[in-house]
């Protein structure tokens, strides 16, 4: 019997450097190799691309299928993604399809997530909308921004990113202001001791003046540990600020 072949296309946007086939296969032409995915904390697999000047990029390999083998969707792009009808981890043209990214969040965020990992975290702009993503690999691919960095700023460790506040709440857009304006007043957070009733007027001071950990310092404010140090500290609010 015949082997089927397989239809292979240059990977846009690095063109000379990959191919995918018909079957999700993806080629190094500089390795003269096919790459392995890898499988990503949601189950679904990705794969590691370096474009022309080095960069490394993440993609989703259902996706990339999606982008070079099936008719693409009318309008934006970025409003779909490839869904897996069966919400399995099999990636095959079978098995792929375009669906509006919002349906994808009310059906397979919950279905496709094992116990025990991330969960959905929320992304919110300065106006207060929300976009939702099943975990903080899927947010950082699909946003191109550091994984730390999301990580940090959904534990209110990190104010924003670019600009945009993550968050693992879901919030209307009443509260997703509040929030972000209360994380504003952080720049020079001046913080209080509980304890010994003394304000800092920066983490950094508080951590070297108590010969306590900067880090932990940070985690405790954030709601990580319950004590730094055997102290419990917490952000001086801008009005009691303004009078001193």
């Amino acid at each position: 019997m015949k082997a089927k072949t397989r239809d292979w296309k240059e990977i846009k946007g690095y063109e000379g450097l990959y191919t995918i086939a018909d079957d999700s296969s993806v080629y190094s032409v500089r390795y003269g190799r096919c790459l392995k995915p890898q499988q990503a904390r949601d189950n679904h697999f990705i794969v590691v691309l370096y474009d022309h000047k080095g960069e490394r990029k993440v993609h989703s390999l259902g996706r990339l299928l999606a982008l070079h083998f099936l008719p693409l969707p009318e309008g934006n792009i970025d409003d779909y993604e490839a869904h897996h009808i069966d919400f399995s981890t099999n990636v095959s043209l079978d098995n792929i399809e375009w669906r509006k990214r919002k349906f994808i969040q009310s059906k397979s965020v919950a279905a496709n997530r094992k116990p025990g990992l991330m969960p959905s975290i929320y992304s919110y702009d300065k106006l207060g909308k929300k976009t939702e993503y099943p975990n903080v690999s899927i947010a950082a691919e699909r946003l191109q921004k550091p994984i730390r960095h999301i990580s940090l700023c959904s534990r209110g460790l990190l104010r924003f990113v670019d600009g945009i506040m993550f968050s693992r709440k879901d919030m209307n857009p009443e509260e997703a202001l509040a929030e972000r304006k209360e994380r504003l007043t952080r720049k020079n957070s001046i913080i209080k001791c509980i304890d010994n009733g003394r304000t800092y007027d920066s983490l950094k001071s508080a951590a070297e003046l108590l010969k306590i950990s900067l880090s932990s310092l940070q985690k405790h404010l954030g709601g990580k540990l319950k004590r730094c140090g055997g102290y419990k500290f917490e952000y001086v609010e801008q009005s009691k600020r303004s009078k001193k």
